[in-house]
């Protein structure tokens, strides 16, 4: 799939929490919660993105799960005001 979009071909993929193996492989990432973007960048900014916002990372978890758990609870209100103030990364 990788040498498919290095030769210009568009790859749009749905993975439901993936091992933090497979996330760190993705170039880009759409988070989106409630039919909405919360981020959209490349995935080494995602993580820097959520710590910048009040939710760093914590130790030992996984990125998937943790950014999941995020987006679906109530905190994704917060990440919307804050991503309509312009502090989301190309939202």
């Amino acid at each position: 799939v990788k040498r498919l979009a290095q030769d210009g071909r568009t790859i749009i993929a749905s993975i439901h929490q993936p091992r933090q193996d497979v996330f760190f492989l993705f170039d880009k990432l759409l988070l989106m919660s409630a039919g909405e973007p919360v981020f959209y960048g490349p995935t080494d900014q995602t993580l820097d993105f959520f710590a910048d916002n009040g939710y760093p990372l914590p130790r030992d978890t996984n990125p998937a799960d943790f950014i999941i758990d995020v987006i679906t609870e109530d905190n994704s209100a917060r990440l919307d005001k804050q991503r309509k103030g312009g502090q989301g990364v190309g939202c």
